[in-house]
């Protein structure tokens, strides 16, 4: 008899077992990384239609969330994205995403990320520079030792830098200095011959928006506004639009005039990108 029953009471506890899911709650394995610093989130599934990242010129916010890969799961979709934020707090990824093609939205798990501050609460302001008195230069033998030291300057110049002159320029008109454009165009063609990676991509538009946000003089002002104002602005913010497409479109084919990208940075130093850029990370 006891032989008899045992089967089925096998059979009873295997049914009685709740199935569990093989997607993984987004809310039960948070995100944690520092302002500014890319964290990568593999393999989240979220129910519903395909979904996209909602366009920055619809929110003002310091979050900013990439679509790296998606798939299909079954009923659902497995997504890759990448996020980093401006500014320190929680956020939630799914409140920056949308269905695509006007599909019917579904609610969606929350899936909170932490990004916490590099400094400690407060600001930390370097102490006020004190001015101090000039050294005083005179004296009737000081005088002379520099006007002999003019002389002699004058005079150099008169016999030598006049030979060189017609030299100089012919060297100046044949080498022109390099220019940012110049630096920018190889990278440029590569973005838009599909070479570059998201990582690549998403690391150019850091260091345009560090740069134009210290030539604009944005910094006093919240990162997600400044954002906002650069992509606005016709100068600044004309290759960052295009690099906002290239990331959440990648499979966008509408032709790009390079020489009117570049134009913005034609007449600049080719090393400003990294001096203003350098200098805005630091303050």
């Amino acid at each position: 008899m006891i032989k008899t029953l045992l089967p089925a009471v096998c059979l009873f506890a295997l049914l009685a077992v709740p199935a569990t899911s093989a997607d993984v709650s987004p809310s039960d394995t948070p995100e944690a990384t520092s302002v500014g610093f890319p964290v990568t989130i593999e393999d989240l599934v979220l129910p519903g239609p395909l979904l996209q990242v909602k366009p920055l010129e619809t929110r003002d916010d310091p979050f900013i969330l990439r679509l790296v890969q998606s798939h299909p799961h079954g009923t659902s979709h497995r997504y890759t994205f990448e996020y980093y934020a401006l500014e320190p707090g929680e956020y939630n990824l799914v409140e920056y995403l949308e269905p695509t093609d006007g599909q019917q939205a579904v609610e969606l798990p929350a899936t909170m990320v932490t990004v916490t501050a590099i400094l400690p609460p407060g600001q930390i302001e370097p102490n006020m520079l004190e001015s101090a008195p000039l050294p005083r230069v005179g004296g009737y033998w000081t005088w002379v030792l520099l006007g002999f030291l003019a002389w002699l300057a004058i005079g150099y110049a008169i016999l030598t830098v006049g030979k060189k002159r017609s030299a100089a320029l012919e060297a100046s008109s044949e080498e022109r200095p390099r220019t940012l454009a110049d630096r920018l165009r190889p990278t440029v063609e590569a973005a838009v011959a599909g070479e570059l990676t998201q990582a690549e991509l998403a690391e150019l538009e850091r260091v345009l928006f560090a740069f134009w946000r210290k030539r604009l003089g944005l910094d006093h002002i919240p990162a997600a506004e400044a954002r906002r104002k650069v992509l606005e602005h016709p100068e600044g913010g004309q290759l960052l639009r295009q690099l906002e497409a290239w990331l959440h479109r990648p499979d966008d084919d509408m032709p790009v005039d390079i020489p009117e990208l570049l134009a913005p940075y034609r007449n600049l130093p080719s090393e400003s990108l990294t001096t203003e850029a350098k200098e805005a990370v630091e303050v």
